[in-house]
């Protein structure tokens, strides 16, 4: 029973013609894809360099807040006095 359905549905679809270039345009899209594929050294090389960065980042920060510590202690060891006139009126 379900066959017979399945052969006259069959029956009633017809062929069409298929846009002009379709397979040329569908085998370039492929051929484009597995272009821009990177390879794994150059992922692996990406991966070692943002490493190193960090690492450089973290270097330089740590000597950033130790010189900005000595700027502190130098400015609260001078003799500098803050005062707030502006709200003692």
């Amino acid at each position: 029973m379900m066959q017979k359905d399945i052969d006259i549905l069959f029956k009633s679809v017809k062929q069409v013609d298929a846009p002009p270039f379709l397979y040329t345009r569908i085998s370039q899209k492929i051929a484009n894809t597995k272009s821009n594929n990177l390879t794994i050294q150059f992922k692996v090389g990406f991966v070692v360099a943002a490493f190193v960065l960090l690492i450089v980042n973290v270097i330089a920060f740590n000597q950033f807040s130790l010189n900005n510590k000595q700027q502190q202690e130098t400015v609260n060891t001078s003799y500098t006095t803050v005062t707030n006139n502006i709200y003692n009126d």
